[in-house]
C-alpha cells in the first residue's frame, strides 16, 4: 500500500500492519471491515491479496447487495491488478454530502432537458471501468454516461486522474466529461501509538459496539482535538478533447474545523472550450 501525499504517516502504519497479513478472500472478514474502517479511510486495497475475477466473484458471500445498503460499503475489483478494494464511501458523511451536491446538479441537468431522454443516478456502474463511479448522467439507451462524477478523500489526485482517464479512454468519446472533486484534510491530530490511545485488543472488543464510538469521541474531547480537521475541496473537469489532466482545479472551497466557517469558494476559467456539447448549452 502506498502512502497518500495528504495522508498521516501514522495512520498509513497501522492501516499497512493491518492489510499486510490479509492474503487470502477468507481473511477478508466483516470484523477486519469494521477494524480498517476505523482508519477514515474510504478506499482500502488489499495489496498483498491476489485473485482471479471468478475467485472474487463466488467469495466474499457475507457482503451481499442487502449488506452494502444498510452499511454503505462494498467491495470491488480491479482486474488490472487482481486485487480487491474495500469502498465504504458510501458510510462517509462527508463524501456522501459532496456526492448528494453532485448528484442534484445532474438532476437539474436532467430536467432541464426533457426532449432529451436523460437519467441521473448515483452508484451505477458501467461495461469495461473497473470501479462504481459516485454519481454520473447518462442517455437511455447508452452504454456509456455523458458525465461521470468521482469525489476522492482517501485516494490521491493521480488515482482519481487514472480513473478518468480510464473511463474515458473506454467511452471513446461518448462519456464528454469526468468531474473530480478531491478533499484534502489538514489539522487532524493522531495520537501517539495505536489510534485514539487504544491498544488493538480494545479496539477488537469494541469494534462492533457503540462503545467505541463513545470511545473515540471522549479521546477527542479530553485532548481538544477536532474530530475533522480543516477541509479544503478541489474540483476538476476533465473533458474528452483533453489529452492530458488538468493542471489546475476549477473551482476551490475551504472549511476551518475550529470555526466551522466556510469561504464562498474561489472559481478558476480555466477551460479553454465549453465542456458540454450543444445539448447542454
Amino acid at each position: 500500500m502506498k502512502a497518500t501525499p495528504d495522508s498521516d504517516p501514522a495512520v498509513e502504519a497501522e492501516l499497512e500492519k493491518a492489510i499486510s497479513g490479509v492474503t487470502s478472500l477468507e481473511m477478508v472478514t466483516k470484523d477486519l471491515v469494521d477494524k480498517l474502517r476505523l482508519f477514515c479511510m474510504e478506499i482500502v486495497e488489499f495489496t498483498y491479496l491476489k485473485v482471479s475475477e471468478l475467485e472474487y466473484s463466488t467469495g466474499l458471500d457475507w457482503c451481499d447487495e442487502e449488506y452494502s445498503e444498510i452499511t454503505g460499503i462494498f467491495m470491488e475489483y480491479n482486474p488490472k491488478t487482481g486485487t480487491v478494494i474495500l469502498n465504504s464511501r458510501g458510510a462517509s458523511a462527508l463524501h456522501s454530502s459532496c456526492q448528494a451536491v453532485l448528484i442534484s446538479w445532474l438532476q437539474e441537468i436532467q430536467d432541464s432537458t426533457p426532449e432529451q431522454p436523460l437519467f441521473a443516478i448515483q452508484e451505477q456502474g458501467f461495461t469495461g471501468f473497473h470501479k462504481v463511479p459516485d454519481c454520473i448522467l447518462g442517455r437511455i439507451g447508452s452504454e456509456f454516461p455523458i458525465i461521470m462524477v468521482e469525489v476522492g478523500f482517501s485516494e490521491p489526485l493521480e488515482v482519481l486522474f487514472s480513473n478518468a482517464q480510464e473511463a474515458l479512454d473506454i467511452s471513446a468519446g461518448e462519456t464528454q466529461v469526468v468531474i473530480l472533486l478531491k478533499i484534502y484534510e489538514e489539522g487532524r491530530e493522531t495520537p501517539r501509538g495505536y489510534p485514539w490511545g487504544l491498544t488493538e485488543t480494545e479496539i477488537g472488543d469494541k469494534a462492533t459496539k457503540l462503545s467505541l464510538v463513545q470511545a473515540v469521541m471522549d479521546w477527542h474531547q479530553q485532548n481538544e482535538v477536532n474530530v475533522v480537521g480543516d477541509l479544503t475541496v478541489h474540483m476538476y473537469i476533465w473533458s474528452a478533447e483533453r489529452k492530458h489532466p488538468p493542471r489546475y482545479p476549477i473551482w476551490e472551497f475551504e472549511v476551518d474545523s475550529a470555526t466551522c466557517v466556510s469561504s464562498e469558494g474561489t472559481f478558476r476559467r480555466n477551460l479553454r472550450n465549453p465542456f458540454l456539447d450543444r445539448d447542454f448549452d
